[in-house]
């Protein structure tokens, strides 16, 4: 083989390889959109939809009956978690962390017996998986829930 002919097949893996790396970090750059994105849209949901529709739903109770709470990030500015609880049930919540958004129930508990939590599936009622998901019709479906469960 021509020693031109080397430097030539050299080149040519040289570019496949920097195509190969710029496809990767090309893909890799999306996903870190993508994520921040999610993580966006879950805050604004629970702090635009979430919020506001458990603060409408409280004044319809006598006060104290419906409790809200809120946590928020570690940097303390983005919402990242609102629950309530109506009377003595369990409390329930909505949480976006981390771009995922999922529910849960937690029942009372004590110093020496922790609270159990429950994570609801997205394939069951009342079918909140993502962001979008959070609607008033299915925080609804929730809160009927919640009102079962007291």
């Amino acid at each position: 083989m021509d020693p031109k002919e080397f430097k030539r097949l050299h080149m040519q893996k040289k570019a496949q390889i920097a195509a190969q790396i710029a496809q990767v970090n090309a893909a890799h750059s999306a996903t870190e959109v993508e994520l921040k994105q999610k993580i966006a849209d879950g805050n604004t949901a629970l702090r635009e939809v979430v919020l506001p529709y458990f603060e409408e739903v409280a004044t319809a109770f006598d006060e104290r009956e419906f409790v809200i709470a809120t946590k928020l990030d570690a940097s303390g500015r983005s919402l990242v978690d609102v629950s309530f609880k109506i009377g003595d049930g369990p409390e329930y919540g909505v949480e976006a962390i981390g771009g995922n958004v999922r529910v849960w129930k937690r029942y009372s508990g004590t110093k020496s017996e922790p609270r159990p939590i429950y994570f609801f599936s997205a394939q069951h009622e009342p079918f909140i998986g993502s962001a979008t998901d959070l609607t008033s019709e299915k925080l609804e479906k929730l809160v009927q829930q919640a009102i079962n469960d007291c």
